[in-house]
């Protein structure tokens, strides 16, 4: 509804409404609605008046509007002693206003001495006379009701002027300032004073005119106190600008008018209450220009327009907001007043152009942001895809009109706190997106999706590397691939985190069973049956491998075994010249070893015949990963040279993939950082590298022989 229909109390027909009346924050606007309500002029709806009643009770507990009068007590609803109680006092005071009838009539109702009205030194005498004796009556009432009895002998003038005192002051607590001008101004009707005044000029602080009117009645009133009001303003302007020779020059002038004036005057003091907070120079201004400046003006619209808003009147809003924008174009406050007002009327268009155009003075305004992702979708659910287009063009706000704040700069603690608090931020964000990457996971595993599962889980690691659970996981994804290598080492990270973690062991064993390592397979086994000997799958599966095992042993044993010549020697020289020597003996080299000590008996016998062929063949014939193990107990720099050699002579033109992988492997074995520390010569070594680095495979690059190369050489 764009329009609204104005009733007794200025209630829009909008706003008698449940939704309006539960958002409503404004208690004087619901008492507003309340009684329009009670009045029953549209209709009569008991729930609606219970829940305005409800929500303006949370609002304002002690408010006016929720007054119930109590019926009249009477005989009937007081119990009988009560009631001879009552009659009883009622007569015993009957009889002493009877008594002291006479002395009463004899005294004067006011004799000058009373005290003026809210405290005002100026008190100008009563026109009219007093109540004639003869028409007093003296009603018989109870002790309770002295001080109405008292009031009542008040002429008229007087009476009205106390009570309209009393509302005045209660509007005053309430800070309801329209309904205080109202009572002042009855007051003012019957007896004009400098207090009424005074009171009056605080209440209409939102009509600026009115106010000065009523400060200059009250300066004829009281000649020189507003004189003085000005001259100390000037002096506070004088302190913060010493250089401002108009304000100076203005002091001289009303210090001098002060002089000449009657110095049994004393000065009254007026106190305004702004509706708004201003800037200190806006307040500076305007002592310097006059009441119609546009500044002023500006500021008066722009206050009446945060009244309008609050009252509900829209309309009257959006008129005084584009007053000021005529005066002053691209306000902040009275844009977004008037983007506030359009969207209570519905015209989400005009409201979001207002808006938009704050946003461009000024970005951090939170109230403008709120609003144009409200009206944004209120706007695609009424206009559809193409709302965009039916949208008023938005003003371009100038640069001069654009807020720029420069925040100082920080200091040391400050920028430490930062600091910390973005360290906290970005470990939540992290914790965050590890538990969701996790959980993601382990939904694929659930799903037999072990390929999204490893891609999840590799991101986990990315995040935190040090979580034994994320490896032991994604070795189990890899092993279901059947990728037994990189399961394996997974494993040997997990344990490398745990040495003790049984589930690392029971997955590297399978593993290791995938890549037909059977020793290996069954010593793991057997460590997670050490830990937890109730493990029945783990002791199944060494059952198993205990059979494969024997008959992987019974078969190299019917194999025939090739034999080798070696020459045995007691200098290193001599290896040199011993194939050519006549005193030479053969040697047979097992190259279908069962266990690690076998192979190193191979390897041994190869070494000392300096038989770079059959280490080849013994390299050629294991898996790279279990290499570090079977050369774990016999491994010196003597070794390490010779498989250089071999690699080098007779693997790296076959297989430059398994060179690389024995390479990447060889030093992760147990004394392989002490053996090398031992060696002499390491021309094979780096000649092996070199060519390595020429090699084009898909496997491994330049760049990674390099990184290689750095932890032989």
């Amino acid at each position: 509804m764009s329009s609204s229909v104005e009733h007794t109390h200025g209630v829009p027909v909008e706003h008698l409404d449940y939704s309006y009346i539960g958002k409503c924050k404004d208690a004087k606007h619901l008492e507003k609605i309340l009684r329009e309500l009670r009045s029953g002029k549209e209709g009569f709806y008991p729930h609606l008046i219970k829940f305005c009643e409800s929500h303006l009770e949370k609002l304002n507990p002690r408010s006016r509007a929720l007054r119930r009068e109590n019926p009249a007590a009477t005989a009937a609803s007081l119990s009988k002693d009560e009631w001879n109680q009552i009659v009883s006092e009622m007569k015993t005071w009957e009889e002493k206003i009877k008594k002291s009838e006479a002395s009463l009539k004899n005294h004067p109702v006011c004799d000058g001495s009373a005290t003026p009205v809210r405290g005002s030194s100026c008190f100008i005498p009563l026109n009219k006379k007093l109540i004639p004796e003869e028409e007093r009556s003296t009603p018989e009432y109870p002790e309770w009701m002295m001080a109405e009895v008292d009031a009542a002998l008040m002429s008229q003038d007087q009476t009205l002027l106390l009570a309209n005192g009393e509302e005045d002051d209660e509007s005053f607590r309430e800070k309801d300032f329209e309904e205080a001008a109202a009572y002042c101004s009855r007051s003012l009707s019957a007896l004009p004073s400098v207090a009424s005044f005074q009171s009056r000029a605080e209440a209409q602080i939102k009509r600026w005119n009115g106010a000065m009117t009523d400060c200059q009645h009250m300066s004829e009133l009281e000649p020189g106190s507003k004189d003085e009001e000005a001259s100390e303003d000037l002096r506070a302007v004088l302190q913060d600008e010493p250089q401002n020779t108009a304000a100076a020059q203005r002091l001289l002038k009303i210090q001098k008018k002060v002089t000449e004036c009657q110095p049994e005057l004393r000065r009254r003091g007026i106190f305004i209450h702004e509706a708004e907070e201003e800037d200190d120079n806006s307040s500076q201004e305007k002592q310097h220009s006059g009441i119609d400046s546009p500044e002023d003006l500006c500021i008066l619209y722009s206050n009446r327009a945060a009244c309008f808003l609050k009252d509900g009147n829209s309309q009257d809003c959006i008129e005084d907001c584009t007053r000021v924008l005529e005066l002053q174009p691209f306000s902040l406050k009275p844009l977004l007043r008037r983007a506030m007002a359009y969207e209570s009327l519905e015209r989400y268009r005009k409201a979001y152009v207002d808006y938009k155009t704050v946003m461009q003075i000024d970005i951090s305004v939170q109230a403008a942001q709120d609003g144009v992702s409200r009206i944004t979708r209120m706007l695609i659910e009424q206009d559809g895809p193409e709302w965009r287009e039916k949208l008023p063009e938005i003003p371009l706000v100038p640069l001069s009109a654009q807020q720029h704040r420069k925040a100082d700069p920080a200091s040391a603690e400050v920028r430490q706190a930062r600091a910390e608090k973005a360290a906290r931020d970005a470990e939540k964000r992290a914790e965050i997106l590890f538990s969701a990457s996790k959980q993601e996971g382990n939904d694929f595993v659930n799903k037999a999706q072990y390929q999204d599962a490893v891609r999840k889980y590799t991101e986990c690691l990315k995040i935190k590397p040090d979580q034994c659970a994320v490896y032991t996981n994604r070795a189990l994804c890899y092993l279901k691939q059947e990728m037994f290598t990189e399961a394996k080492q997974d494993c040997d990270a997990a344990l490398r985190l745990e040495p003790a973690n049984k589930k690392a062991f029971y997955r590297r064993a399978l593993a290791n069973k995938g890549l037909k390592d059977y020793p290996a397979c069954s010593s793991d086994l057997q460590e997670v049956l050490r830990l937890d000997p109730s493990v029945q799958e783990a002791q199944k599966e060494l059952e198993e491998v205990t059979v494969l095992l024997k008959q992987s042993s019974d078969a190299a044993q019917n194999k025939p075994r090739k034999t080798v010549p070696i020459i045995e020697v007691d200098t290193e020289e001599a290896v040199t010249d011993a194939p050519n020597t006549a005193s030479s003996c053969t040697v047979s080299i097992n190259l279908h070893y069962s266990s690690p000590f076998e192979f190193g008996q191979a390897l041994y016998a190869a070494r000392c015949s300096k038989n770079t062929a059959a280490c080849a063949e013994l390299l050629a014939s294991i898996a790279p990963q279990s290499l570090p193990q079977y050369l774990s107990n016999q491994l010196d720099g003597h070794t390490i040279s010779f498989i250089m050699q071999a690699l080098d002579s007779h693997l790296l033109e076959k297989d430059p993939n398994l060179v690389y992988q024995h390479l990447n492997q060889l030093h992760t074995a147990d004394r392989f950082s002490t053996a090398l520390r031992l060696m002499d010569k390491r021309d094979h070594m780096m000649q092996l590298f070199e060519r390595l680095s020429g090699v084009e495979s898909t496997e491994f690059n330049k760049n990674d022989v390099q990184n290689l190369a750095n932890k032989y050489i």
